[in-house]
Order: C-alpha cells, then structure tokens, then sequence
C-alpha cells in the first residue's frame, strides 16, 4: 500500500471518529507521516528514528476501539515492512562481502592443511548469521552448496597431505623402535629401563593411531597398512616388556618362597600328626603343631604367600605366563599335599 492510498484512508476513516477518538488517530497520523517523511531520506540513522515515530502512532492508539484502530496499524506495518526492506538493503552488501571473502578463503585453502580450518570457520559464521540469513537468503544457499563441493575435494587433498605426514611419523616410530629392541634384548639393560621403553613407543603409537583415526579412511588400503605396522610394534613392545617382567617376577616369587626356608625346610620327612588320644593326653609346643612344626610352618607360609598374590600387581600382569605358572601350580600343589600326610 503506497504512503498516498495510505493517508487517503485515514482521513476518510477521521471524518467518521467521534472528537475524541478522532484526535488519537489524527496524532497517530501524523507520527505516520514523520516517520514516512524520515524513511524517505532512505540511511540508517532516519530508519531508526522512524522506528520511534511509529511507536508513537501505536501509543497514540490506546483506548481507540478495534474497528477504528485496524486501518490505523495496517499503514504502521506498511510503513515498519518499508523500514525493514531498506535496512535489508543496506546490510546486503556487507553480507555479500562477508560471504565473497569467505568464499574466496575457502576456496583458495583447498588442501592445504594450516589454512582450512579457519576458512571452513569464516564460512559457518556467515552461514549461521540469522541476518546474514534474512539479507542474503538465496545466495547462502547457493554458496552452502558450493562450498560442500569445497569440503570434498579438501578433505580428498588433505588426506594425501595427512598421509604423507603420518607415513614420514610411522617410518621414524619404526626407526627408533629398530634401535630401543635391541636395548631391550640386551640382558644389561634393566626392567625400568625396558619399561620407560615401552610406554614411550605405546604413547608414540597411541598419537599415531589417533591421527590415522582422525584423518584417514578407514576403508583405504595404505590406511590398513600402516595400521598393521603400528600393531606389529606394539606387539613386539608389549612382549619384550613383559618378557622383563617376567624374569623379575620369577626371582621375586622364588625369593618370596625361600625366604623362611630355614624354618620349614626338610617338611617333607616330616610323619603323620599324633592320634586323638596322644594330642589329647599329651601337652607340649611340638604336640600343639600335630608333631609336624615345619609342615605347619610350611603351611602357613605357602597360604600367606598365595594370598598375598592377589594384592601383588606386577604377578597379576605377568600371571598367565607358563614360567609364572609353573612356580604357583607346584607350590600349590605341595601345599595341598602337605595338609593331607598319610598316616
């Protein structure tokens, strides 16, 4: 509705206000007409200032009944709907630069690794301006397209740039790993040395993998390839390093067996506990023990020694080694024949 139909209205509609009323439209008019004169002079400065006159209108309107009022709001909406469309026009090209450099960026960052990211992060702020949304609609939606051709052709460059710069990673982890197995098979090099070792490659492989996870697909041969590398270090890592371990756990264990020896050494010659009626009849240290004080003592120390275990951490990681078994099942097996001496 132009300003002129708009004004011919009101002024018809004025003649049939009663006095009272008719001066509250008449007010509300004239704020139209400021702020329609202002929205003429087409800059931000007067659209906001327009902005205030037709709040003025509506103000004016209060108390006017809804018949009376609706021609009134309908010549302020024409007038806020011109307000909006040129403020629009004005934010249209500043988007339109925004989006054009965002664009160039993108493009211009395709594959290369330290640049993409910021590119990709200019695009996404234009996109989710909800005013860039409003001033530039149509032509974010033909860049967002544009710009998904951008991500996949980066993201198939990036993958080679990625490529090379994990397989130069994997060939200089499988270098060190050349030199760190030998320190490891050398019988000089001790267990904390060898374990340093082994968390040191399992870090260098853990970042590898992440990487191989983050930047490469999955399904691509060259990816499975180095994944089979990696695997293979870690796996002669976690050998070697256990192997170690097990040599230490092995001493510890036959140290911890021996170590009251003195006292129950020669168990085994040892005969059958007394009968009832002896134990009863009869007191003494050496009849409270059964007549068999180093098998008790025997006993005692084997059970303290494999209950300790479950508490020992360096014997639970290494536990399912058969040398590690061997020494557990004999001495279990000895003590499980101890309590049961035949008479």
């Amino acid at each position: 509705m132009r300003a002129s139909v708009v004004f011919t209205v009101l002024a018809a509609l004025t003649l049939t206000l009663s006095p009272g009323v008719r001066a509250d439209a008449d007010s509300a008019k004239v704020c139209i007409k400021e702020a329609e004169d202002l929205i003429a002079n087409n800059n931000t400065y007067d659209y906001e200032k327009a902005k205030t006159k037709l709040e003025l209108a509506e103000a004016e309107l209060d108390g006017v009944a809804e018949a009376a009022k609706k021609p009134v709001l309908a010549a302020i909406q024409v007038s806020k709907d011109k307000i909006a469309a040129g403020i629009l026009a004005f934010d249209k090209p500043t988007y339109m630069r925004k989006l054009t450099r965002a664009m160039d960026d993108a493009e211009g960052s395709i594959g290369n690794l330290a640049t993409w990211g910021t590119a990709e992060r200019e695009f996404n702020e234009v996109f989710a301006d909800a005013k860039a949304q409003v001033a530039i609609k149509a032509e974010l939606a033909a860049a967002a397209k544009k710009f998904a051709t951008f991500k996949k052709l980066n993201a198939k460059k990036s993958a080679l740039a990625h490529a090379e710069e994990i397989t130069s990673s994997l060939a200089q982890i499988e270098e060190k790993w050349a030199d760190d197995k030998k320190e490891m098979l050398d019988p000089d090099t001790s267990a904390n040395s060898k374990e340093g070792i082994v968390e040191q490659t399992s870090r260098s492989i853990k970042e590898t993998r992440k990487r191989i996870t983050e930047q490469l697909p999955a399904d691509d041969d060259n990816t499975k390839a180095m994944v089979a590398r990696l695997d293979k270090i870690a796996q002669e890592s976690v050998q070697l390093g256990l192997a170690g371990r097990v040599k230490e756990v092995v001493e510890t264990l036959k140290r911890q067996i021996d170590l009251y020896k003195d006292d129950w050494g020669g168990y085994e010659n040892e005969k059958a506990g007394p009968t009832w009626a002896d134990y009863s009849s009869k007191q003494s240290e050496k009849m409270s023990r059964f007549l068999a004080p180093k098998t008790a003592e025997f006993l005692m120390r084997t059970d303290d020694f494999l209950a300790n275990l479950e508490k020992d951490e360096d014997y639970k990681s290494v536990q399912a080694d058969p040398k590690i078994k061997a020494i557990i099942e004999d001495v279990t097996a000895k003590r499980n024949a101890a309590a049961v001496k035949p008479r």
